[in-house]
């Protein structure tokens, strides 16, 4: 709690979400639709958040005697450290929701706040150093993981810049415009998108304050070249009349309205479209395993 109360990016953001669940929680079924941490968030505060991330899984119990940040702990080096990168993740918008190509939304993940939590210890512990993270992602799904990544190290390093959330962070660096996107039910329409950066000088002096990059070259890491072959094979008759029934499926769903608050028929899609792989390479894959 001590953390959280020092570090404005996670006070503000609490905050926003707090309004939007109490925004949400009277709307019929609101409530209904929240996680267990949501509804900690809504009814009892921070606090309540945080015991909910803390907390150990069922039939868990704690080490006794043994507690991270009584243990002196003061380097923290971190590979594959693009596992941890949804601490924060994007908010709907006013506008319009939460941006096409901005990744997904939500509280963020256990994993990337536990680590968090881990990091201020060692910070602490050193007075400021001692978190290094090693990734060859670190941007892959959104921008605003550039942003996370950075907080484990160094959660005031964007303030100077007068950034002190990470919504500041995507209004002043993340360019969004409209664009033509496909949407969950396969079709086109107009809609916020994520389509560049912004102020990239400024952006730029943050991360490399923060940041080394180097080419596998430059390590000496000697990369394999990509040979690529493409072999086609001819399916039998059985995997053509399963994978022709799975098309028609595909398609009636595709004709038939939109139900309300069905959420589109990408998940029904989708699951086709992997039945669709399956049978293409054998005609029994898509029934399951026993």
């Amino acid at each position: 709690m001590a953390y959280i109360k020092q570090v404005e990016a996670i006070e503000r953001t609490l905050t926003l979400r707090r309004r939007r669940l109490e925004e949400q929680s009277k709307t019929p079924g609101g409530r209904d639709k929240m996680t267990e941490r949501q509804l900690a968030l809504l009814e009892h505060g921070t606090r309540a958040w945080v015991e909910e991330l803390l907390a150990l899984p069922e039939g868990w119990e704690y080490d006794p005697g043994v507690a991270w940040d009584e243990i002196g702990i003061d380097m923290l080096v971190v590979d594959e450290a693009a596992s941890f990168k949804n601490l924060y993740l994007p908010q709907p918008r006013e506008d319009g929701g939460i941006p096409k190509f901005m990744g997904g939304s939500g509280d963020g993940s256990n994993r990337a706040w536990q680590l968090d939590f881990r990091a201020a210890m060692v910070r602490r512990q050193t007075g400021g150093a001692g978190v290094v993270l090693l990734t060859a992602t670190p941007a892959k799904n959104s921008p605003l993981e550039l942003y996370n990544l950075i907080q484990f190290i160094d959660p005031t390093a964007f303030y100077s810049a007068g950034i002190y959330d990470p919504e500041q962070f995507i209004d002043r660096f993340i360019k969004i415009e409209l664009r033509d996107v496909l949407t969950s039910d396969f079709k086109i329409e107009s809609a916020s998108a994520v389509t560049g950066f912004r102020n990239l000088d400024d952006l730029r002096t943050i991360i490399f304050s923060k940041s080394e990059f180097r080419s596998a070259a430059e390590v000496g890491l000697q990369l394999p070249r990509p040979i690529v072959e493409t072999v086609t094979v001819a399916m039998d008759e059985l995997q053509e009349a399963k994978y022709d029934k799975y098309v028609r499926e595909i398609e009636r769903i595709l004709a038939e309205p939109a139900k309300p608050d069905s959420g589109g028929p990408s998940n029904v899609i989708v699951g086709l479209l992997a039945r669709l792989s399956l049978v293409a390479l054998h005609s029994g894959l898509d029934e399951g395993t026993t």
